[in-house]
């Protein structure tokens, strides 16, 4: 039975290499990858001559924990720790049905893989899987996107995009803020979303990017995106007061019907927004802006461990975000659909949605 187990594990492999698709290749330096993080497993982009390459990356406590932005190359180095003696171990990376990389090796402490392919051509989220026949392994299932520089510099119609070439020195618009590290993961997000105006800090000096962002927080930042527009809908929220700095935003919104109440008097406006809710939202506003449907790929949700947490009236919105590459998942599997959502991530959110879903309408 093993045999028979470990042949179709090859017979696999075999296959899945050859179904590899034909990208044109892209400079080293053309893009970025965004890598989960694993129990024991090590990504690392590596140059052709097997040089690791400078990272800009950044533990980040929360459900962000440990992901990373490196500069793209067409290799990568898995390196995977304390594998069994003779027990075969599987590698694939795929996109839903397509896949860019297969390989196997038999274990025996410390391997590694050089997973070789050609960069996409456009945003691509994907999987690099794990699997193995070794007793009590449990597969390993890590979020990883490739963005091309050249698809991330066009952005929604006059938006700014800075970022794309910031030294992350005193030059920043992040420097103005002491809490905002230039080196962090959050930087282009946060850069993207303060150019542009779509943020404001919550002082003078202050950004506060691990603090949960509000219902009125998140109409206020779509809004500025749309240019501040004018609605003459009435106000039906008894919670939102007439002379606010989110009034007109939620008024917009509302009528917009991208936000709902919980119920025809009640929005709430102080709430913090969790990833579901916030996956929803941006899904309605790419209704109203009829990007909806500018998606590559089906993900099945079924690959998180944590899918059958996200509510139903957010599961839609939420399979859009993941198609779309504007979530990509936290890590070991997960979505963490009901954790809340922090400027810094709301930051890069809104920056993905500009990049990948405006920048080709």
């Amino acid at each position: 039975m093993k045999k028979r187990w470990m042949a179709l594990l090859l017979g696999a492999a075999i296959v899945l290499t050859a179904a590899l698709p034909a990208f044109a290749a892209e400079d080293t330096d053309a893009g970025f990858y965004n890598i989960g993080y694993a129990d024991r497993v090590e990504i690392t982009p590596v140059t052709a001559d097997g040089q690791t390459v400078t990272a800009v990356s950044q533990d980040v406590d929360g459900e962000y924990g440990n992901e990373r932005f490196y500069p793209g190359t067409q290799s990568l180095q898995v390196t995977i720790s304390d594998t069994a003696p003779g027990k075969m171990y599987i590698l694939t990376v795929a996109a839903g049905d397509t896949v860019y990389y297969a390989d196997q090796q038999t274990g025996g402490g410390m391997i590694w893989f050089t997973v070789t392919f050609l960069l996409p051509e456009q945003q691509t989220d994907m999987l690099l899987s794990i699997g193995s026949n070794a007793e009590g392994f449990t597969k390993q299932s890590i979020p990883l996107s490739y963005t091309p520089k050249a698809e991330a510099g066009h952005g929604e119609p006059g938006m700014k995009t800075g970022y794309l070439d910031c030294l992350r020195d005193s030059s920043c618009v992040m420097a103005a803020y002491s809490d905002l590290d230039r080196s962090a993961w959050y930087h282009d997000g946060v850069h993207f979303a303060l150019e542009n105006r779509v943020m404001i800090g919550v002082s003078d000096q202050t950004f506060d990017p691990n603090h949960a962002t509000s219902r009125a927080m998140i109409v206020t930042m779509l809004w500025r995106m749309e240019g501040a527009p004018e609605s003459d809908c009435e106000m039906t929220f008894a919670d939102v007061p007439a002379d606010t700095w989110y009034t007109e935003a939620v008024r917009w919104a509302a009528s917009a019907h991208i936000v709902e109440g919980y119920s025809t008097k009640r929005f709430a406006p102080n709430d913090n927004v969790s990833r579901e809710q916030l996956a929803t939202i941006l899904w309605r506003y790419a209704r109203y802006k009829g990007t909806d449907k500018n998606t590559t790929g089906k993900t099945n949700l079924g690959i998180f461990i944590d899918a059958e947490y996200i509510s139903r009236w957010a599961y839609d919105g939420m399979q859009w975000a993941v198609n779309a590459g504007l979530i990509i998942g936290v890590g070991n599997d997960k979505l963490s659909p009901a954790t809340d959502a922090s400027r810094a991530q709301v930051a890069t959110m809104l920056m993905r949605y500009c990049t990948a879903i405006e920048s080709t309408q």
